[in-house]
């Protein structure tokens, strides 16, 4: 089973549920808002942390830790362009992982999806296409249709 396939019968069962669009609460007090530039790219979960550098006396200096942007694109296959945005090397890798950025959206969780405006719009283009390529009645969670979808679309444009 390809891993675009994977994607497809794992962002089905996540289901469309919208979660609230804040950060994690830290010690059950309130929800603090996430980066407004994560909101413009992929983040994949990453925020600014903050803490102290401890000299050899011990002295505290107050420090961050902002997350490794790169603009940087990943070519999506069934949309067949380039998806150029702000992504963090760790979102990198996790596309890497999942077998491309149409499985990674895909297979992305619907509360990640919700705090991630990029992602939510990206990843409605790929279902809206996938829809379209989907033979007549078939559904997202036809795993064996969308795999031979796919396959027979792009065996077709390279031979």
């Amino acid at each position: 089973m390809s891993g675009l396939v994977r994607a497809v019968r794992l962002g089905v069962r996540a289901g469309a549920n919208v979660a609230r669009a804040t950060g994690p609460v830290r010690g059950g007090g309130t929800q603090a808002p996430r980066m407004g530039r994560a909101a413009r790219g992929l983040f994949a979960g990453k925020t600014v942390r903050f803490g102290n550098h401890v000299s050899f006396s011990q002295r505290k200096t107050r420090r961050k830790w902002e997350p490794n942007v790169q603009r940087a694109s990943a070519h999506s296959e069934l949309l067949g362009r380039p998806l150029r945005a702000r992504m963090t090397t760790y979102a990198l890798r996790c596309i890497d992982k999942a077998g491309g950025i149409d499985a990674y959206l895909l297979a992305m969780p619907a509360k990640q999806l919700a705090a991630d405006p990029f992602a939510a719009k990206a990843r409605a283009n790929i279902v809206r296409k996938l829809e379209r390529i989907l033979p007549e009645g078939a559904t997202l969670g036809d795993v064996a249709a969308a795999e031979a979808a796919v396959v027979a679309k792009y065996a077709t444009r390279r031979g």
